[in-house]
């Protein structure tokens, strides 16, 4: 048995496409290294904030099991292969400290405990001895600085808010695919906290750095801009960055004079850009709650998750959009061929980035398919 077939073999098994005595190799599975984190948002954990500020609040983590197996043969030239087991789930809660000074859901709820799940994003492909990792994101946890944080006579700046998130792996213990051996519950519990102290001093404009957009020009979305991002860093082929720096100066200081200071964007709804006749009427028939354009354009088009951006040292933050929604196999069936092959498939919605509970930039984000003689190209345009 070669190292491929064995690769093959556990692949197999993990998927559960392959029983035990098919592949005469029985694995035992045990926690791998312990629950890591990827990303966080806000990216920074002590950033600057005040009252009336909300923040979108969330973790992308990834959770891998070891996998050994003693049947001669199966292990090939690995001696252990890491996946994330999947079946696995994790409890996410969020705690506030000290009470009053902030909620979740809603400014003065009273609510500061808060337990979520968490849903499987991506899975990063096989390398190696690495047969796949699961990379998991929480679902929606929205932080409110309610009024009550504010200056007193007794204490002329409020005292820092902290939010703890506490990921623990609640997969029944002993879960392991059927016909093998071990446990693929992560004992471990990964914590990780953001400290919000108090600051008022917020930008009144954002100036965007130069990219193919800078006019407000449709962007083909698969590769063929070449936007400048803060960082240097080559775009991703379907991701369009977007630089944006602070301002005014605030003389007689030095820069920088916002870092760490949040930013929240906040989606306004959909707007569809296509007619009731660009729809399948069979898609339209077996959705009878929908009876306008941009109701339907809200069921096709679902918004993403609000960020939360954290100036940095340089005065600046960025923020990235993709077309991705318009690849979804929804597409051919929601529209009429005419429709997709003509360039009437596309959406629009406000973007508006706040500091303080208040909109200081307003923008259009437009995502369209454009009509073309072999395919149709997703493309995207921010109008500020």
């Amino acid at each position: 048995m070669t190292s491929k077939l064995n690769l093959s073999v556990v692949l197999l098994l993990l998927l559960g496409r392959l029983t035990t005595s098919d592949a005469q190799c029985v694995f035992n599975w045990a926690p791998g290294p312990a629950i890591t984190t990827l990303q966080t948002i806000p990216g920074k954990n002590v950033v600057n904030a005040s009252t009336n500020d909300h923040v979108n609040l969330s973790i992308r983590f990834y959770d891998r099991e070891e996998i050994t197996s003693t049947t001669p043969g199966c292990m090939g030239a690995c001696p252990r292969y890491y996946q994330s087991y999947i079946n696995s789930s994790y409890r996410v809660d969020f705690s506030i400290a000290p009470l009053g000074y902030a909620s979740f859901d809603a400014p003065n709820s009273g609510i500061s405990n808060k337990t979520v799940g968490a849903a499987r994003i991506y899975n990063f492909p096989a390398n190696g001895c690495d047969l796949g990792t699961n990379l998991f994101h929480n679902y929606p946890v929205t932080l409110f600085l309610n009024p009550t944080w504010a200056p007193t006579v007794d204490a002329p700046t409020p005292p820092p808010v902290t939010v703890t998130v506490r990921v623990t792996d609640i997969t029944p213990v002993n879960s392991v695919p059927a016909g093998h051996t071990g446990n693929c519950t992560d004992g471990g519990i990964l914590t990780y906290t953001w400290t919000f102290n108090y600051n008022t001093i917020c930008p009144t404009y954002l100036t965007r750095s130069p990219t193919t957009s800078a006019n407000d020009a449709w962007i083909n979305i698969n590769g063929d801009h070449t936007a400048a991002t803060c960082y240097g860093t080559p775009p991703a082929i379907d991701i369009v960055p977007f630089c944006y720096k602070a301002g005014p100066p605030l003389p007689p200081a030095a820069a920088p004079y916002y870092s760490d200071r949040i930013i929240n964007e906040v989606f306004g709804p959909q707007i569809a850009d296509f007619l009731l006749t660009d729809l399948n009427p069979d898609y339209v028939e077996i959705n009878p709650g929908l009876t306008t354009p941009d109701e339907f354009a809200r069921a096709i088009f679902p918004l993403a998750i609000p960020a939360t951006f954290v100036i940095d040292n340089n005065d600046q933050f960025e923020d990235s959009h993709d077309a991705n929604v318009l690849l979804k196999p929804i597409i051919s069936f929601a529209f009429t061929h005419d429709a997709i092959v003509n360039g009437r498939v596309g959406y629009h919605f406000s973007l508006d980035y706040q500091c303080n509970g208040a909109s200081f930039i307003n923008t259009i984000l437009s995502r369209r398919l454009q009509a073309g003689l072999l395919s149709q190209e997703p493309q995207l345009r921010k109008q500020h």
